[in-house]
């Protein structure tokens, strides 16, 4: 049985996203694009140029944080108008769209202050991922780019690779960003009562406040949350059963959710619950969601690493596309994006709040808090951040 819960909230304040200016010589690749950015609950277009005059009188007009600059702009190339913006506004991240081979023209972008290069036949959500990398100061190329460099700007990249996940060999950051769909709405999928707080409250938030609906789906209502040892009637477990769900409800509505979803999984069972794969997919497709936030499967709990398992048995099924962003709650993950949190951190500790009953068995506020403030320092000058391992469902059903 699946129990479904509609929400609403008020309390939004704008979330700044990072503001990305678009120079190419192309109307119809500069409006495709833009639209493409502007559905990115981080991203926005604040602007667009179409040759060298006009992309600097953009840049210092609008200051923004990212210059997308196509390689070719009309009868000459554009490594002087990206060694004049990375001169004037050394805090502004440029990364190069190219017709041209990335192997060929990756070295002169770099030395006249790019710090990403992706090819026009790349998909489009490839420039998205690169966007949101190089926003956070790091490089974004593919390995067959890197290994072309000499060996001065290959150290280079690689002092900066170093901080990314070894699992992100291709040095792209993150992951390939949603492509269209016939929703805009998240879902969240979370083992327990709490673990979508604890593991993405921010970036629930930040979802939420960008326009975009977030959906939670709770696997169990979390009746064996109860101080290790003690022994718990059933009675005693419908009774926090109850008393979980209602606290889910208010830490969802403080991180703006807009519908609870219940399965009634058996807490620290889900593993042998198969059904629930095909409670997921019920789900999924009657919602059409964009993007999904799942623990990733070496998260120390059982029930998360089930969680996972039932999420990638429902991709089986599942034909439509979609972006997967694995999260970590019980053990740090290796990552490749980081969303900081600074802005929605206050809300994130109201939801950790609501979950009083957990609260008074452990320090869980100071704990994942703390997280976020340790995450922070791979994506600095943000205090707190959120880490991800992004991925297409292809690559899910490959973990």
């Amino acid at each position: 049985m699946i129990e479904t819960l509609t929400l609403d909230y008020t309390d939004t304040v704008p979330f700044k996203r990072k503001r990305i200016l678009l120079i190419d010589d192309h109307v119809v690749v500069r409006k495709g694009l833009a639209m493409l950015i502007n559905e990115e609950f981080d991203l926005q277009v604040c602007g667009e140029a179409e040759d060298e005059q006009s992309g600097r009188n953009a840049a210092a007009r609008l200051r923004p944080d990212v210059a997308v600059v196509d390689w070719s702009l009309g009868q000459k190339d554009a490594a002087e108008l990206i060694r004049n913006l990375h001169e004037n506004y050394p805090n502004m991240s440029i990364l190069v769209l190219s017709m041209h081979d990335e192997v060929d023209y990756v070295e002169r972008a770099l030395r006249v202050g790019a710090i990403g290069y992706v090819m026009k036949r790349e998909t489009t959500d490839r420039v998205v991922e690169g966007i949101r990398r190089i926003a956070q100061g790091y490089f974004y190329l593919t390995d067959r780019a890197i290994v072309a460099l000499p060996q001065d700007i290959k150290s280079k990249v690689a002092a900066r690779a170093a901080q990314e996940s070894p699992k992100d060999s291709s040095r792209q950051v993150g992951h390939p960003s949603l492509a269209p769909a016939s929703s805009k709405a998240d879902l969240v999928i979370a083992p327990h009562p709490d673990d979508e707080t604890f593991g993405c409250g921010g970036t629930i938030r930040l979802v939420a406040e960008s326009g975009t609906p977030v959906d939670v789906v709770f696997m169990t209502r979390g009746e064996l949350g109860h101080e290790e040892g003690q022994a718990i009637s059933e009675q005693q477990q419908a009774d926090l059963a109850q008393v979980r769900s209602a606290e889910a409800v208010e830490a969802c509505m403080a991180l703006g959710a807009r519908r609870v979803f219940f399965l009634d999984g058996k807490d620290t069972r889900l593993n042998e619950q198969s059904h629930l794969a095909a409670d997921l997919l019920s789900i999924l497709q009657s919602h059409h969601y964009r993007r999904v936030f799942c623990p990733w499967k070496g998260d120390a709990h059982k029930d998360h690493m089930a969680t996972f398992v039932h999420l990638q048995n429902a991709l089986k099924r599942y034909s439509a596309p979609l972006q997967l962003w694995l999260y970590e709650v019980w053990t740090p993950q290796e990552f490749n994006t980081l969303i900081p949190i600074d802005h929605t951190v206050v809300h994130k500790k109201r939801a950790i709040a609501n979950y009083r009953s957990q609260l008074t068995q452990l320090n869980y506020s100071e704990g994942f808090i703390g997280l976020s403030a340790y995450r922070s320092a791979f994506c600095p000058p943000a205090n707190f951040a959120e880490a991800f391992f992004v991925c297409s469902k292809e690559e899910m059903l490959t973990l």
